[in-house]
């Protein structure tokens, strides 16, 4: 067994790649533990919600905030109530744009369109991709450039 050599040889490289590659499976896996259990990430949402409204001075409780986002009849300001439906509009449009995209890949505006079934790049822009930017969810690549026809966009890992 002394004289015996391998067929091949570990590079950097390599481990970079197996590095990677076991990076997203951890990934991966977290998520799915958290698709496990969507209740908590209600709960998280409407608390979440809830806690950014409390900032900026909305007086609306806990519950009636998850009675508003259920649907239901909540005594209260109508400017204090239309800033929870818009709030989890929001929330909800940013998770779909988060759906169609991967971490660490750049996608130009017209691919994710494309995966959104949009066709308007001033509603894409509006009601998508600045939300998503203002909550830091998705970042551009070329900052200094925001309309450079070389911009792409990046999910960021927030964990």
């Amino acid at each position: 067994m002394a004289d015996y050599t391998p067929t091949f040889t570990i590079t950097n490289t390599m481990l970079d790649c197996v590095a990677s590659i076991s990076e997203k499976i951890g990934k991966m896996s977290a998520l799915k533990n958290l698709e496990a259990k969507p209740h908590l990430r209600k709960n998280n949402r409407i608390r979440s919600i809830y806690s950014s409204l409390r900032i900026e001075a909305n007086s609306l409780s806990i519950g009636q905030v998850r009675d508003v986002i259920s649907g239901q009849l909540v005594l209260g300001e109508q400017k204090e109530i239309q800033e929870v439906k818009n709030a989890y509009a929001c929330n909800r449009i940013c998770k779909k744009i988060l759906n169609v995209m991967e971490y660490e890949v750049p996608y130009t505006s017209t691919v994710l369109m494309e995966k959104l079934g949009l066709k308007s790049k001033e509603t894409f822009r509006k009601n998508y991709m600045n939300p998503a930017m203002q909550l830091q969810l998705v970042q551009m690549t070329i900052p200094e450039k925001p309309k450079s026809r070389n911009q792409r966009y990046i999910r960021r890992n927030r964990g």
